[in-house]
């Protein structure tokens, strides 16, 4: 028997609880990433995870694990362009995981501030005040 759907379908499944040795929680986010590789190039993509360490983002084009980078990221509760160095953590296709390796003191509570404002909203659906 075949089925065939009229509409793409998305599975639902339940966060999962991050596994004990996370040093922090992610969050899933939207926002616009650009990445400058060792060669220089700059690479746009979608940052679709964050949490204080680091975050996920999905590129145009593969990024070795191991390289260091350059991101910049817009982050809603930060007036500028987020700049932070990273390391590719991880690589599987065009997603990546990115560790910060240097944050500036306000771009480490920006990333705080945000993040807890996606928990609020995760929490109840809306931004407590």
């Amino acid at each position: 028997m075949v089925v065939v759907f009229d509409e793409p379908t998305v599975a639902h499944t339940p966060p999962v609880e991050s596994s004990k040795r996370r040093q922090f929680p992610r969050h899933h986010a939207d926002l616009l990433i650009k990445v400058r590789n060792q060669q220089g190039e700059n690479l746009v993509g979608r940052c679709v995870v964050i949490a204080e360490g680091g975050l996920g983002a999905i590129l145009r084009h593969p990024i070795p694990k191991g390289s260091e980078v350059m991101l910049q990221v817009s982050i809603p509760t930060h007036a500028t362009v987020l700049e932070a160095q990273a390391i590719v953590r991880s690589q599987y296709g065009l997603r990546h995981g990115f560790r910060f390796v240097f944050l500036a003191d306000a771009e480490r509570l920006a990333i705080r501030q945000f993040c807890n404002q996606l928990m609020v909203q995760s929490d109840d659906g809306r931004v407590d005040s």
